[in-house]
């Protein structure tokens, strides 16, 4: 077998933009030339790229084009076994994963029915354990599965918006996702990365994450070389061509955005790099990622505009918390933080490259120019990224540890009087700034909670735009803690109304030619922790789709009057529920 390694692909990069650093081993795989087919057999057309921005993950696949349809054969792009089934709410939706003997495995996901045998174990243990949801592994010697052969159907199930295949490569041995990109798919592109804004940050510490950045759109002087746009800034910011930065350093941010032939869908870059006078100054690789890292893309990125204003600005440098180190394709001691000379003009030059090796570069040039900038007064405690940070008084308490903070921040807090709820209101720093996991913050109750209600209370969130509850757990002494990973406000509240089944039925109402029953189930507070359907007293499979719960007619169910049932439960253990008869 002939392979073809990711040292040679890198090896032409290096050569290419004349790097002066050494790759470390770890960033370098074996891509197998040749031995993976693609997982249908249409064109493949990106809707989403390995490695791109998504809301607090880095996408770990690539999103494969439909068509805009349903249902299309899904094909095993090697020999192998069905290793993993899942079945979820959300996320992946109905996924397959299958094990390939030269250490890989297959994932793919949003996917409709399975493979018939598959399908039909599929049915079997989810009626055994009386559950729709199915996270089970499987014996080498369960599902052989030959190059080519069809093991599911596309579909649009769990974390979709569109019908499309989510498909990925990962290490077996370590699960970690590949860049699909660079195996051998025949992904047709030659379109060149667009660069649509430059984002210049200093290292001053402020109150948000970094210092505001400023941002400067770009224009196109020919397919591979963008400029600057002169007249997006006031003139004082310019010397002739020479931009002016009244800095001593700075780092570099930039929104780039791919095409790919024949899909309007923006994809991500593969390989982005700064120079400075001519020296390559830090490089971003996305290969590989490990999924207790894919968090970290708020470390990669300006969180803050990303959250007000959904602007991707990546990262070309790194926060002193970002724990992505094998992103950064090169040692570097300064993170990407580059001096700036007094009297000197700099020469800087950002290139990127897609997966398909088209490359765009950005020129500039810029000089350190004292002059005003905007004084930030601290306030609030100073909370030290790699520091054990508490807050604690009569009526609050949360930690933060170590790993919690990407960067040193001014930290705020203060509480809002709420005759309404069982708390004041506390503001909890700001939602623009990412919180990397959970913690756990307890809030102290205004009123006794009397026993037959310490299980209904709800912590509320809202960051700004919209309001969030999850069910709270009742401690000692009126102090009530839940778990949480955002800042913004948080108080508490009461909850006793059960989740909403909307009915689309009356009682004896025909079914004969009907191929599903379909509901939607909302809970105002929290969200539907669990729920029941049956048939005839019958558990049956319903599925659950966001807010959206459907039972597909099975052939078992004969002519004749039937009973439906399903009950509903929110966090609180509030239960609702819904029956109808109907003719079959």
């Amino acid at each position: 077998m002939l392979l073809r390694t990711c040292t040679c692909l890198l090896l032409l990069l290096l050569t290419g933009m004349q790097l002066n650093a050494q790759l470390p081993d770890s960033l370098l795989y074996a891509y197998p030339a040749g031995y993976f087919r693609p997982p249908l057999d249409i064109p493949l057309l990106l809707a989403g790229s390995f490695a791109e921005c998504r809301p607090n993950h880095l996408h770990s696949g690539i999103d494969i084009k439909t068509q805009g349809i349903e249902n299309l054969p899904v094909k095993a792009v090697a020999e192998g076994f069905i290793s993993r089934i899942k079945l979820e709410n959300g996320g992946y939706g109905h996924a397959l994963y299958v094990n390939h003997p030269n250490g890989f495995t297959s994932v793919y996901a949003h996917l409709n029915n399975f493979a018939p045998p598959i399908q039909a174990f599929t049915r079997k243990m989810q009626y055994k354990n009386e559950k729709w949801f199915l996270d089970t592994t499987l014996p080498p010697t369960q599902f052989r599965v030959k190059k080519g052969d069809i093991i599911a159907f596309s579909g649009n199930t769990g974390s979709s918006t569109a019908p499309h295949l989510h498909f990925e490569l990962r290490q077996t041995q370590i699960e970690h996702p590949l860049n699909v990109q660079q195996f051998d798919l025949a992904i047709i592109d030659t379109l060149h990365p667009v660069f649509q804004f430059l984002a210049l940050y200093n290292e001053t510490i402020s109150y948000r994450i970094a210092s505001k950045p400023l941002l400067i759109p770009c224009k196109k002087e020919n397919d591979s070389l963008y400029v600057l746009i002169k007249d997006s800034l006031p003139s004082a910011y310019w010397q002739g061509d020479t931009l002016l930065y009244p800095y001593t350093e700075v780092k570099v941010g930039i929104a780039v955005t791919d095409w790919m032939d024949k899909s309007h869908s923006s994809l991500s870059y593969f390989y982005a790099m700064v120079k400075k006078d001519d020296i390559v100054q830090i490089g971003v690789l996305k290969n590989s990622i490990a999924f207790e890292e894919t968090r970290y893309v708020n470390a990669s990125m300006d969180y803050d505009l990303y959250s007000r204003q959904d602007t991707c600005i990546e990262w070309l440098f790194a926060l002193p918390g970002n724990a992505i180190k094998h992103f950064f394709a090169m040692p570097f001691s300064h993170r990407g933080v580059m001096p700036l000379q007094k009297n000197t003009t700099h020469k800087m030059e950002v290139k990127v490259y897609d997966n398909s090796m088209n490359t765009t570069k950005l020129c500039f040039y810029i000089k350190y120019a004292p002059g005003p900038v905007p004084k930030y007064i601290p306030q609030g405690s100073l909370f030290k990224w790699n520091a054990t940070n508490t807050v604690a008084d009569s009526n609050i308490n949360f930690t933060l540890d170590e790993k919690q903070l990407y960067n040193d921040l001014w930290f705020k807090y203060y509480s809002i009087k709420c005759d309404n709820a069982l708390s004041d209101t506390f503001s909890i720093h700001y939602p623009e700034v990412p919180v990397h996991h959970s913690f756990t913050l307890k809030i102290k109750t205004k009123q006794t909670i009397e026993p037959s209600y310490q299980n209904k209370i709800v912590l509320q969130y809202s960051n700004g735009k919209s309001i969030d509850g999850k069910a709270a757990k009742y401690l000692t002494d009126g102090w009530v803690s839940a778990n949480t990973k955002n800042f913004g406000k948080y108080w508490l509240e009461v909850d006793t109304t059960a989740p909403k089944i909307s009915p689309a039925y009356y009682n004896g109402i025909k079914l004969k030619r009907a191929t599903k029953i379909e509901l939607r189930i909302a809970d105002a507070t929290t969200s539907v922790k669990q729920y029941r359907a049956t048939i005839d007293n019958r558990w049956i499979p319903m599925e659950q789709n966001g807010k959206k719960f459907v039972y597909a007619f099975e052939n078992t169910l004969k002519p004749g009057r039937h009973t439906f049932k399903i009950t509903a439960t929110d966090e609180n253990g509030n239960t609702g529920e819904y029956a109808f008869t109907f003719m079959r």
